[in-house]
């Protein structure tokens, strides 16, 4: 049950090291199971935040003879509808497959190269998972401004904390070691993306912005005169 779900994620933010290993199916079915949380909290302030706004607006349009009620609702209820499917992209889609690929590149730099890890993939999947649940369970205070922002940094750096205390106990080594693993990998896909766009990219934009410059040239006339 989903209360369930809620109650070990809270028991596991006290501690971290109280982790068992998840298959990767139930790890990520925790996960989405999490998510359901946000998404309803997020829909209701949404909604509330619509209808406040199209109220604002009619009493706006009102005081100075603007156009009819029904047509304010329809800016506010748009941009809700824009930032609810981008939520959702980011938490149902885009945040499942960061967290396949880091725990791929951290199980393979920790485990097969430096033999840090002693666990298996399974071990590096359900860290990452608690740890990104714990930022999903509470995105829906970044609503708030400026308190709510400065609590989400707040959990965040505690997720990374969750996730390092988490790696260390399932793979059975240090704290320390995973952390300097963890920074290891960060440091090692930023020199990978760096030299995929200066060495790939990067002349990809400039050959295509040397043709199109040519081909915009050649439809002027003056290019196209022979002598």
């Amino acid at each position: 049950m989903l209360i369930e779900e809620i109650s070990e994620q809270i028991r596991i933010m006290f501690d971290p090291e109280g982790m068992k290993r998840k298959g990767i199916k139930n790890a990520f079915l925790y996960y989405y199971k999490i998510s359901i949380i946000p998404i309803v909290i997020g829909i209701v302030l949404g909604l509330i935040g619509v209808a406040f706004f199209s109220l604002l607006s009619n009493g706006i349009s009102g005081a100075f003879g603007g156009t009819s009620a029904h047509l304010s609702l329809g800016g506010p209820f748009a941009i809700f509808l824009i930032l609810g499917g981008a939520s959702l992209l980011l938490i149902w889609i885009i945040e499942p497959i960061a967290i396949i690929i880091s725990a791929a590149l951290l199980q393979l730099i920790g485990g097969n190269l430096l033999g840090i890890f002693k666990g298996s993939y399974e071990d590096t999947i359900t860290a990452s998972v608690y740890s990104s649940s714990t930022v999903i369970l509470f995105s829906w205070i970044m609503i708030i401004p400026v308190i709510g922002w400065i609590i989400s940094c707040i959990i965040s750096i505690w997720a990374f904390i969750i996730e390092v205390l988490g790696l260390a106990k399932l793979h059975k080594t240090g704290a320390w070691k995973v952390f300097g693993t963890m920074i290891l990998t960060c440091i090692i896909v930023g020199v990978i993306l760096f030299l995929i766009v200066l060495l790939v990219i990067l002349p990809l934009i400039v050959a295509s912005g040397l043709g199109g410059a040519f081909s915009h040239f050649a439809r002027f006339p003056i290019a196209n005169k022979t002598v």
